[in-house]
Parts: structure tokens; sequence; C-alpha cells
């Protein structure tokens, strides 16, 4: 099948590697561009360049080639670079983003089980556990810090917040060793309140600390997904490998982090205004109730990230880049 210009569409390389079905068949717009050519002739009323009379010598076809040939030398160049990307991002991605899942399942269920009516002393072995899962998934972060600049932010957000939970037990163990050591001390409840408002403060810090450091890290993620993608324009046609879900992913993490965000703004804002106005009963009570539905939400949010990181994950371990075979030419007509 000759184009328009006289050049063999079903010959040409560009139809192979990148799926270009040539100008008669997207009406003047190949992979490469626009084509002058075919907007030439079709302006004229002419079906190809073969019943103008003034081809001789006309050198829109020579400046097509030459701009063809420079889109094709630029797309060579942005594959080599998205190949490259892949082959680094996903053998750490693949590993460390399943590991990050199930860090995150077991710490939410250790979270579940400390809000039961448990003694001071297994509620903070919880903690301490907890804590150390939060040790091992900053393990994780730091090797997925590696990647980019986003990621060695969460890293960094992580290690702070393993540190306000560090110092947050800390503060809690003196009081709790007072009480143990003499339960009958006159200022027990006292004792027992200081560490149990210890606890709640580093434990409300812990948590917003840890929501901004996942509100980074769907960013970051989002940003994996979107390099992962081949460089190629889609035009319905073959893709340089197995379609996947790279870019719904992309979307999603995005979404997760804009509720995330909207979220945590309307806690922490219903929380003050409550505080400030808490002369006034019904309405304070009106933001309490809101607080819960936003922490909720947040309570969802956490929920939909351990999702985000199985299926990520699992993307990233089933990516394969391959090079599926070409349809036939007719097919594309239905496109």
């Amino acid at each position: 099948m000759a184009g328009v210009c006289g050049r063999d569409c079903m010959g040409c390389e560009d139809r192979q590697r990148y799926g270009c079905r040539g100008c008669l068949e997207t009406g003047g717009n190949p992979v490469w561009g626009g084509c002058r050519v075919t907007a030439c002739c079709h302006s004229q009323g002419m079906q190809n360049c073969g019943e103008c009379p003034s081809r001789q010598g006309c050198p829109k076809p020579e400046e097509m080639e030459r701009l063809r040939q420079q889109w094709e030398q630029e797309e060579q160049k942005r594959q080599a670079d998205w190949r490259a990307g892949l082959a680094r991002r996903t053998p750490v991605l693949e590993k460390w983003l399943p590991v990050l899942f199930w860090l995150s399942l077991v710490s939410m269920a250790l979270n579940l089980a400390d809000r039961l009516p448990l003694s001071q002393w297994l509620s903070l072995a919880l903690s301490a556990v907890s804590l150390g899962l939060g040790i091992a998934a900053l393990v994780a972060y730091w090797k997925l810090s590696v990647l980019s600049g986003r990621l060695r932010l969460v890293w960094r957000l992580q290690l702070a917040t393993q540190i306000v939970g560090v110092a947050a037990i800390a503060a809690m163990l003196p009081a709790l060793f007072r009480a143990a050591s003499d339960p009958a001390v006159s200022d027990l409840m006292s004792v027992l309140g200081i560490s149990i408002g210890l606890g709640l403060v580093g434990a409300l810090a812990v948590t917003v600390m840890g929501m901004v450091a996942t509100y980074h890290f769907c960013g970051a993620m989002a940003e994996e997904l979107e390099q992962s993608d081949p460089p190629c324009q889609d035009l319905g046609g073959p893709t340089l490998f197995r379609p996947g879900t790279g870019q719904s992913l992309a979307k999603s993490w995005l979404l997760l982090r804009k509720c995330i965000f909207w979220s945590l703004g309307a806690l922490v804002g219903l929380i003050v205004l409550a505080l400030i106005v808490r002369s006034s009963f019904g309405f304070a009570l009106l933001l309490l109730l809101g607080a819960l539905v936003a922490a909720l939400v947040l309570a969802g949010c956490a929920i939909a990230h351990l999702v985000m990181l199985w299926k990520t994950g699992r993307f990233f371990r089933d990516l394969r880049p391959v090079d599926p075979p070409l349809p036939p030419a007719g097919e594309y007509a239905a496109l």
C-alpha cells in the first residue's frame, strides 16, 4: 500500500516498530506528526501526489521525510531512556511494595487491637511491636528512596514519625513505672492521667505525620507509574509492552492523595474550631461530629492505601516489556 507521497507504507519500519498507520488511514496524521503532503493534496481535491501537475521539484515530500527521520531519532532516544528507567525502578518496586503492604496490614491490625480495653502494660507492648514494624517499614522506604527525590522526602517523614513515636513511649515509661512500683501513691490517678495524655498526644502526632508521609507517597507512586508508560503516542495501535493499568493506577494514587489532603485538613480544622467555640456546646458537638466523619474517611483512605500498594506491586511484578505482533492492516480501518 502506497501513501499519498508514494512511499510504501506496508514496508515502512515505522509501521512495524511504532504502529504507524500511515497518512491514508489516519487522514494525514501518522505517528510522527501532521503530514503537509496529505494536507496539500486534499486541499486541491487530489488523492495523491501522482495526480498533481506540480509534483516535479516539489519540496514537501523531502521536508516530511526529514521530519519523519528527526522524529524517529528522538523517539528512539525516548524509548532508550524509558527502558533504562524501567529497568532501574521495576526490580525495586516489585520487591519492596509487597513488603510495605504486609507491614502496613499487620500494623493496622495491631492498631485496631490497641483500641480494645487492654491493660497499660499490654497496650505498651503493642505499641512496642508497632514501633518495630514501623522501623521495618522505614527500611523499606529507605530502599525505595533511591528512585526519586519525592521518595527520599517520604523516607525522611517516616523517620521523623518513628522518632516521635519513640519519644512518646519514652515519655510514658516513667509514669507507668512509678504507678507499678507504688500503687498506693496518693497521686496515682494523676500519674496515670499524665501517662494516658502523653500517649494520646504521641499517637495523634504519629497519625498526622504518617498521613502527611502517605500524601507524598501517593504522589511519588503516581509519578513512578506515569514514567513506566511507553513514550510512543497511543494511536489505538500496538504499544511497546503488554497492555497494563499504569495510567489508571496513577490516577487512583492521585485521587487518594486528594482525599487524604482534604480529609486531614477538615479533621484538623474542625477540631481546632471545636476547641475555639467550646462555649457553644451544640455547635462544638456538631464540629466534632464533622471531625469524626473526616476521621472515618481517613480510615477508608488507609484501607485504599493498602489496596493500592498491593495492585501497584503486582503491576510492577507482572510488567514485562514485549513487542506484540502487528495486527493486519485491515484491522486498523475499524479503529
